[in-house]
Order: structure tokens, then C-alpha cells, then sequence
């Protein structure tokens, strides 16, 4: 199975993560959705631009594209775009976000070294490091150099915006469905696992379903195969969660218009 994980910058910035997060509920469920196929190794909906880039497009409201760079089995979202004549920009941006990943990768390989019992470090470029001082010094880069993740999980964007949208859960749940209905159960399952986590948690969902937590897991894990009567439960206390952590919302006031 693929590995999705989201690209940072060498400045510390998620172009992903930063585009999703100013998305409606509906288009950014529409866009994780997609995330969600890509994990359960559905890349049907990729399209090559060359040089290690291609694009998700999202036929949707104004459309979605999503630019991802392959690196074997890793699956990176670099930045997703609209069709509102920035995309010309968006594909540069990609480019050199590709440029960016595959330089600081081969940065971090050149600089990762080897300790074993007391030898001296050895770097993979094959240079033996004898000198103390020497050592100290490759150490520190490498520190340096590994102090700022290159990526990160993609489920963080989205179980953040489960735990802080309730409508947001709510539009994921209606991807989920269609998930269901169009036969990629899969994927439906690991949305619904992450709805899960964010709305209730497993042993929530035990106690509503009568389903014991560790069969929870495994029927909602990438290799489950649950009945049909037990997803249908399971949708059921998903679809109450979403629906009474939306009503609970807009019923909350806050706390500079009390009296």
C-alpha cells in the first residue's frame, strides 16, 4: 500500500496543509477524500505532468487539483490549487517544492552517519571520520539537517479538522458513503476509522454498537472485512455523532456575548 505524507519546505512551510485548512467542509472533504484512495492504492485519478509530478483534478465547484511528487511507495501532497487561473502557478510551485524534496533527501543521506561501539563515524558517502573534532562537526550538521521533518502524516490535517468542524466530519461521512456505494470499501473504512477516532473514539463506538473495541479495529482497518450490518451500524453512530457535534456547536455561545 502507498504511503500519503505531506511535504515540508525547508522553511518549515506545508503548502498542502495551508491551502486545505482555507476550504469549505464540503470541498476540503472532497480533497481528503481523495487522500484516502490514494492510501488504499487507487492512483487512477493521477495524471503524469513529468519530472516526478502529477496532479489529482477534482471535477467539483470551481476545481480541485491536487499536486503530488511519487518517491517509490511514498505518495507526497505537495500543494492543492483551484482553477481560478492560478494553476499555471500552482504547477511551478509544485516543481520546486519536487526540487526542494529530492535535494534535501539526498542532503540527509549524504549526512547520516554510523556509530558502533565506539568506532569512529562513518558517512555513507564512505569517508572514514577519525578526528574527535570532526565528528562533533558532521554530527552537528547532521543534527541540523534532520531537526525539520521533510513530511508528515496526512490523517493529522484531517482528524484536525474532524475534532474542530463538526460539519467538516459530517461532509466526510457523506465521502465515505459514496465510497461505499462506488465499491471502494477500503477506503470507506479508513475514513470511517478516522471519523471514529475524532468524533467518539473506539470505545465509544463499542459501547454504542455492542462491538468490542479490538474487532472495531480490525474490521475498520485497511485489511477488514466487515458485513454489510456491521458497517451499516457503524454508520449509524457516525452519523449521530456528526449530527450532535454540529447541533452542540452552533448552540455554543461564546463567552464575549454572554450578558
Amino acid at each position: 500500500m502507498p504511503h500519503v505524507k505531506e511535504f515540508i519546505d525547508k522553511d518549515g512551510r506545508n503548502y498542502y496543509r495551508k491551502f486545505v485548512e482555507t476550504l469549505g467542509t464540503v470541498a476540503a472533504a472532497k480533497v481528503m477524500a481523495v487522500t484516502y484512495k490514494l492510501t488504499h492504492g487507487n492512483t487512477s485519478g493521477l495524471k503524469s505532468l513529468g519530472a516526478g509530478l502529477a496532479e489529482w483534478r477534482i471535477d467539483w465547484g470551481p476545481g480541485l487539483r491536487i499536486y503530488i511528487h511519487q518517491d517509490g511507495d511514498d505518495l507526497i501532497l505537495l500543494i492543492a490549487g483551484s482553477e481560478k487561473g492560478d494553476q499555471q502557478e500552482a504547477i511551478g510551485l509544485a516543481r520546486d517544492l519536487v526540487r526542494d524534496y529530492k535535494a534535501r533527501k539526498r542532503e540527509g543521506r549524504r549526512t547520516m552517519f554510523v556509530a558502533d561501539a565506539g568506532r569512529p563515524l562513518i558517512a555513507t558517502r564512505g569517508a572514514h571520520v577519525h578526528d574527535i573534532s570532526q565528528q562533533r562537526l558532521y554530527l552537528s550538521q547532521a543534527e541540523r539537517t534532520h531537526s525539520m521533518a521533510l513530511t508528515v502524516d496526512y490523517r493529522e490535517t484531517i482528524l484536525n479538522r474532524i475534532r474542530s468542524d463538526p460539519d467538516f466530519a459530517g461532509a466526510l461521512l457523506d465521502e465515505a458513503a459514496t465510497m461505499l456505494l462506488n465499491g471502494e470499501t477500503g477506503a470507506a473504512r479508513m475514513v470511517m476509522r478516522d471519523l471514529t477516532h475524532g468524533l467518539m473514539g473506539f470505545e465509544g463506538m463499542a459501547k454504542a454498537t455492542g462491538t468490542p473495541p479490538k474487532s472495531l479495529h480490525r474490521m475498520l482497518s485497511s485489511a477488514g472485512n466487515p458485513g454489510m450490518d456491521a458497517l451499516g451500524a457503524i454508520l449509524r453512530q457516525l452519523t449521530r455523532a456528526a449530527l450532535h457535534a454540529s447541533a452542540v456547536s452552533v448552540h455554543v455561545v461564546p463567552e464575549n456575548a454572554a450578558g
